[in-house]
């Protein structure tokens, strides 16, 4: 978190924390001006992210979570099923997680490591057609997508 002032650094430690009290983070990361190296001293903290849906959303107990916003922060993180979603529609929200820097990552599971994964790699594979087949071959990780947790 290199860049930011003091103040943003609690404010993104605090907002993780929060993510974590409220559901199971596999891909956060900052978003918009501390993301593209433009943020200054007075910029906000913009927080985007994935989350794992709890057993009973998948199997339909409780009705699903799509998305978790924090009020006190420009924060916004979208469940599995809804991120996977406006992954492959190009939604440039959730796009901009899979090209983080190391630095920029909050949190990266394994399985938030297999979304950048696959997600880049099917990226490359439609844009670049026949030649793109050969690199989604010899792809291992995403740009920045280091593990950073391990879930039991």
């Amino acid at each position: 978190m290199r860049n930011l002032t003091q103040v943003q650094r609690d404010a993104a430690e605090r907002t993780l924390a929060q993510i974590r009290s409220r559901c199971r983070p596999i891909l956060v990361g900052f978003g918009g001006s501390i993301a593209y190296g433009l943020n200054t001293p007075a910029s906000d903290v913009d927080i985007r992210g994935i989350f794992l849906n709890p057993p009973e959303e998948w199997i339909g107990l409780t009705p699903e979570t799509e998305q978790i916003r924090l009020d006190d922060s420009d924060t916004m993180l979208y469940g599995l099923r809804k991120g996977m979603k406006l992954l492959l529609n190009g939604n440039p929200n959730t796009i901009e997680l899979l090209g983080l820097r190391s630095e920029h990552l909050l949190c990266c599971t394994e399985e938030g490591h297999m979304i950048c994964v696959s997600m880049l790699s099917m990226r490359i594979a439609g844009c670049l057609g026949f030649f793109g087949k050969g690199v989604q071959e010899s792809m291992t990780c995403g740009p920045a997508c280091e593990l950073t947790e391990v879930h039991a």
